[in-house]
């Protein structure tokens, strides 16, 4: 017999505060120090250090939390890094499940975004860049990955 009590209080716990649980395929997974949301984010990470090692990249913010549009909508990047050869600033996200607020996201970032976005798909032994978006204030620009 199914105790409906039980399963309402859990289903209202899911709703109302922790996000972590409502996440598909959801594996916090803590390693050098930092606690990663997922597998590939902190095979991004792993994969970013690499390219600091080589003297590619600078890892500058880990969580970096960007303010889109006037309305100050929060977002918060994966990563932050100085990119060598471009010479600017670029955000990292690892994408694995695309809830329902991504989607508007990257079409504010195309408007507001403070640099490129490169977002990163795949499993943590097999990211791959899936899509830049570069920022113009006349709509989304997009670039697919390699």
């Amino acid at each position: 017999m199914i105790d409906w009590k039980a399963k309402q209080k859990q289903n209202k716990a899911l709703l109302k505060g922790n996000k972590e649980a409502r996440l598909k395929n959801y594996t916090r997974v803590k390693t050098a120090g930092y606690s990663y949301a997922s597998k590939l984010e902190a095979g991004l990470h792993g994969q970013l250090l690499l390219e600091e090692k080589a003297g590619l990249i600078t890892v500058e913010q880990v969580q970096d939390t960007i303010y889109l549009s006037e309305a100050r909508i929060k977002y918060i990047a994966d990563y932050r890094i100085f990119d060598r050869a471009l010479g600017e600033h670029v955000w990292c996200e690892s994408k694995g499940f695309e809830n329902d607020r991504w989607p508007i996201i990257k079409k504010l970032w195309a408007f507001y975004g403070p640099g490129r976005l490169r977002i990163y798909k795949g499993s943590y032994d097999n990211i791959k860049l899936d899509e830049e978006i570069i920022p113009n204030r006349r709509g989304i620009e997009t670039r697919e990955g390699s």
